[in-house]
């Protein structure tokens, strides 16, 4: 995980050099204060920015946030234009070497709190909400207590130009559904998305906070429904989601392990903090430590470290602690506090997880498919983007006696991919390209019977072993191979990509050393130089997409040149 912390640039109380002193803190995230939501952002003023916190060794990781104007929420005729200047933010961030931005779609009000200076009982002060108060209020009330408890400090979410015209802010929402913020919402990023794969920027949707309807306003991110339906909206990668612990969590009904484990490779960006209930629609936001709240800290870094998430993460809002005055929720202490017990939640985590798999269940190697595959030796990498023509390169694999094939997921169509070719039951079919659990298990239940990784993922590992599904993780290094063979008991590894670790003389050498250890090499691997790979015996197969794939079949509309391109691949192996 990167280790962040959110930071105001020059208008902040807190010294850029003090984060520095943070343990492991080798970035921030930040954003350009005053800038009224809609304007673009210049690239001077981004290159200050990165200056500001450069020259005292820190990085800047991530803007939060890049605010959407009304008009694109509220869809008025003028959202396109404020749509164009989102786009050339996002292009002149990339330009300037940041590639995450959190943002919101919440209509009038970024969060809304009842007291930004309740004192606890051991004279800290926190950050409240209580729903029975807000009730007695309207819009231009809450707008006061916000103004009034600041401290003079400009806030995030609560930019002071729009929100001294709230009645009309009010009245342009009036009509505004749910059903119309979301679709306005999924049109803001049917547009912008494009720009974000372009550029490699990742954005992710803050939630709700609190995560309810309030003063008559349509929400959209309050729940994992919402969260399930804003991925689906545009299925990409760069449309994830901010994990708000505290923003979410303050929903008794919202289980944060829940979310981490559904949405793992959908989550961009951190925000990590406790709150703790009181009463209906009541909480407050506490110090990080599980027992200081009604979260489980524990159980939200454990499902995060299960999950392999390694984006940037960052303390939420602390407590006001030791006379300390910064802006509401954004005081030095206790986020510092809270960075390190995170991080100890870390350490202790990843080392019990480590120590256990000394003693784990090992690998079934002697398991029938093992021998099946080593007769085989050709492994077909498939990625699946026309279901139309699988019963076609099913035919033409048994036709040509290569009864397997591993279905990469690097689409969406991986699983049900799997899942018919399952079914049809003519050919073992396994599952490629799988990092996450989350794969692992959809691959599994869709029935693969085997699972090949790029990577040693320890959690996609153990599944395969609980299991028994032979896996083949991805191992080129001594270490990363013993590790395999000490930790799980496996000794059959991919080696990928094998040109560009130095292919059959690389792997020759390894296997002077580790003379039990057998290699499926991918990567590199063609038609050409397969053959020289098999007559080693320490190659236990090769696979690629060479053997076949989709363009191969559609190449003549009949699939002949594919066949007889699997049929040419065979003899040669048979050859050997």
């Amino acid at each position: 995980m990167k280790w962040s912390f959110r930071h105001y640039g020059k208008k902040d109380t807190i010294p850029v050099k003090h984060v520095r002193q943070i343990p492991r803190v080798k970035g921030v995230v930040g954003t350009l204060l005053g800038k009224i939501p809609g304007e673009v952002w210049e690239i001077e003023e981004i290159q200050n920015l990165k200056k500001n916190f450069n020259e005292e060794g820190l990085e800047l990781y991530g803007i939060e946030s890049v605010a959407v104007h009304d008009a694109i929420k509220a869809a008025t005729n003028e959202r396109d234009l404020y749509i164009d200047n989102y786009k050339q933010t996002l292009r002149n961030l990339a330009e300037c070497g940041i590639h995450l931005v959190c943002y919101s779609f919440k209509p009038v009000f970024g969060w809304t709190k009842t007291d930004l200076n309740f004192k606890n009982d051991d004279g800290s002060h926190s950050l409240l909400y209580d729903d029975a108060v807000l009730q007695e209020m309207n819009p231009r009330d809450m707008y006061k207590l916000i103004k009034g408890q600041s401290k003079g400090f400009q806030l995030s979410g609560w930019e002071e130009e729009r929100l001294q015209e709230i009645d009309k802010l009010m009245e342009l929402y009036k009509d505004v559904t749910e059903e119309d913020l979301f679709n306005n919402l999924k049109y803001f990023l049917e547009q912008i998305i494009p720009v974000c794969e372009e550029v490699d920027v990742k954005l992710g949707i803050h939630p709700d906070d609190p995560p309810w309807e309030n003063f008559g306003l349509p929400k959209i991110t309050h729940n994992l429904n919402d969260v399930r339906r804003i991925l689906k909206a545009v299925d990409s990668p760069y449309n994830g989601i901010t994990l708000c612990t505290g923003a979410f969590g303050g929903d008794p009904n919202n289980d944060m392990v829940e979310f981490v484990h559904e949405i793992a490779d959908r989550i961009n960006f951190v925000h990590f903090r406790n709150v703790e209930y009181l009463a209906y629609r009541k909480f407050k936001e506490v110090a990080h430590y599980s027992q200081e709240g009604s979260l489980d800290m524990h159980a939200i870094m454990e499902a995060l470290i299960e999950v392999g998430f390694d984006g940037i993460i960052r303390p939420d809002h602390g407590r006001m602690i030791w006379d300390e005055k910064a802006i509401p929720g954004y005081g030095l202490y206790d986020r510092a506090l809270g960075i390190t017990y995170m991080q100890g939640l870390h350490e202790s985590i990843t080392k019990i997880k480590a120590r256990s798999r000394k003693a784990m269940k090992k690998a079934n190697m002697n398991h029938p498919l093992y021998k099946k595959m080593g007769e085989v030796r050709l492994m077909p990498l498939y990625t699946v983007n026309d279901l139309d023509i699988l019963p076609l390169a099913e035919d033409i694999l048994v036709k040509n006696d290569v009864l397997m094939i591993e279905v990469a997921y690097r689409s969406k169509l991986a699983t049900e991919a799997i899942r018919i070719l399952a079914k049809s039951g003519k050919i073992v079919v396994g599952a490629g390209t799988v990092r996450t659990l989350k794969q692992a298990k959809e691959a599994v239940e869709a029935g693969a019977k085997f699972v090949v990784s790029p990577c040693i993922a320890p959690e996609v590992i153990e599944y395969c072993i609980e299991k028994d599904i032979p896996i083949f993780p991805g191992a080129v290094t001594p270490s990363e191979i013993q590790t395999l063979i000490s930790n799980y008991g496996i000794n059959i590894v991919k080696f990928f990509p094998a040109d560009i670790y130095g292919g059959l003389k690389a792997m020759k050498a390894l296997s002077g050393p580790l003379p039990d250890v057998k290699f499926l090499p991918t990567g590199g691997v063609n038609g050409e130089n397969f053959t020289d790979y098999l007559k080693e015996k320490f190659i236990f197969g090769v696979g690629g997409s060479f053997v076949l794939t989709e363009e191969g079949i559609k190449k003549d509309g009949t699939g002949k040149w594919a066949d007889e391109n699997l049929a040419t691949v065979v003899k040669k192996r048979n050859e050997q």
